[in-house]
């Protein structure tokens, strides 16, 4: 029973990780792309401490929402799976 709880906790992380990472990534680029108010690139460059503080602003967020709604989907997933295995 241990090891299922391994594969739900890893596989949870990893794909609230990753949906967060493209998310917040996929903001970061549309932000820099508009750079309002040239807070993001202006002609002397790049403004990386900005660009990592929007990237950060909102993948901890995001993975503080996701990750638990992972998990419970997960084990939800994972006790669907074995009540249709178990009732075959």
């Amino acid at each position: 029973m241990i090891k299922h709880w391994k594969v739900i906790g890893r596989s949870s992380v990893i794909v609230s990780v990753l949906a967060c990472f493209g998310v917040s990534i996929t903001v970061t680029i549309l932000e820099w792309i508009e750079n309002p108010n040239s807070i993001f690139h202006s002609a002397s460059g790049t403004n990386w401490s900005f660009v990592t503080d929007t990237f950060l602003s909102w993948f901890w967020p995001l993975l503080m929402v996701a990750l638990p709604i992972s998990v419970v989907l997960s084990i939800m997933w994972f006790k669907l799976k074995n009540t249709k295995t178990a009732s075959n």
